[in-house]
């Protein structure tokens, strides 16, 4: 009878041992997933916070932004370029330069995607930019997109209005222009006026020599 106790206390013995071993075995488990928690809830919050921070970035530059991927299908564009086509930011989100632009604009935009997509290298360019109406001339710069391996995954662009300056620029050519034109002109007027005044020249010259001889030839004998 007291082997047969004491067999049935080891064995409750033994189950209690294994519900401790299990139960200080969850509990290290909670604990770790506890801390994986907190480790995943603070990485969390440092993308969060590192997505604000370039929100807050992207959509404070006077600059338009936008990108597209490999088929020129927006993925995203900030505040400024969304102002422009009178949508939100996230609504560009699928759309293409169809859905914004006119057939032959549209055509040319994507037609510049590819071509550049194809170069793999970023490319500047002025171009012209037609924003409510008015016509404007913007400095675009577009260049390839890749993954960690390299492969185009898209095009990313960053445009800003020009027009000012360049009009600028096309007044100093025009007054460039005028200026050189009347230098030109008061040069020529300049050479005419010296070669006049080296005719004279010559001219007086020559009176005196022939007065100073008319002199000596009418001297005493």
């Amino acid at each position: 009878m007291r082997e047969q106790e004491q067999d049935r206390f080891e064995e409750k013995f033994m189950m209690i041992e294994n519900f401790l071993n299990e139960l200080v075995d969850m509990r290290r488990q909670i604990a770790e997933l506890k801390a994986s928690e907190a480790n995943y809830q603070k990485t969390i919050a440092d993308l969060q916070d590192r997505a604000y921070r370039y929100k807050t970035i992207v959509e404070n530059i006077p600059q338009r932004i936008f990108l597209k991927d490999k088929n020129s299908v927006y993925i995203f564009c900030n505040e400024n370029y969304a102002r422009d086509l009178k949508i939100r930011p996230d609504e560009i989100v699928g759309k293409t330069d169809h859905d914004f632009f006119p057939r032959e604009i549209a055509e040319k935009y994507i037609s510049e995607d590819r071509r550049i997509m194809g170069k793999s290298r970023a490319e500047e360019i002025d171009e012209n930019y037609r924003l409510s109406g008015m016509e404007l001339i913007v400095h675009m710069i577009r260049t390839p997109l890749r993954d960690e391996k390299g492969d185009i995954l898209g095009i990313l662009g960053l445009f800003w209005d020009i027009t000012k300056q360049k009009r600028h620029e096309e007044e100093w050519k025009k007054y460039r222009g005028r200026l050189e034109e009347f230098l030109n002109k008061s040069l020529g007027e300049l050479e005419t006026i010296v070669g006049q005044l080296q005719h004279k020249i010559s001219l007086y010259k020559r009176i005196e020599k022939e007065f100073q001889q008319s002199k000596e030839g009418c001297g005493p004998s």
